[in-house]
């Protein structure tokens, strides 16, 4: 990742663009497509530097534990990506938890409205929720 400046139209000031992890990323997803989605949030928040916690929905857990398998193989460390199976009060628990810095969430917009409730991150960015196949906040 790369930081940068931009010139602003104020004299001599200048903006600075920090990318830089933002440690934990809660990536929720859907059983209408496993593997996909799965694979599509977890290798952006693992390229960026940050540490992934996957939960599958309940339906389809072993697409998690396979993409789980091919990460350990490309050598990601066993801390950087987790795999947590349950149902919704396990996505909850996650959700509240406070070191979780980033919530990733694609499945329907009831349970994306709760996520983004009971979340309480703040800014409200950092819990892009895709509903029905349209990306509403990233």
């Amino acid at each position: 990742m790369q930081s940068s400046s931009q010139r602003c139209d104020w004299p001599h000031q200048f903006g600075y663009f920090i990318k830089e992890p933002i440690d934990v990323v809660l990536a929720i997803t859907s059983s209408n497509d496993p593997l996909n989605p799965n694979a599509h949030k977890v290798g952006p928040a693992i390229a960026a530097g940050c540490a992934c916690i996957l939960k599958p929905a309940m339906q389809t857990p072993f697409s998690a534990m396979a993409l789980a398998e091919c990460l350990f193989e490309a050598g990601v460390p066993a801390q950087c990506s987790q795999i947590v199976n349950g149902n919704g009060t396990v996505g909850e628990k996650l959700v509240r938890d406070k070191r979780v810095a980033m919530v990733s969430f694609a499945g329907v917009a009831k349970t994306g409205e709760l996520i983004t409730r009971a979340a309480g991150i703040v800014p409200w960015w950092r819990v892009p929720t895709v509903h029905n196949g349209t990306d509403r906040l990233c």
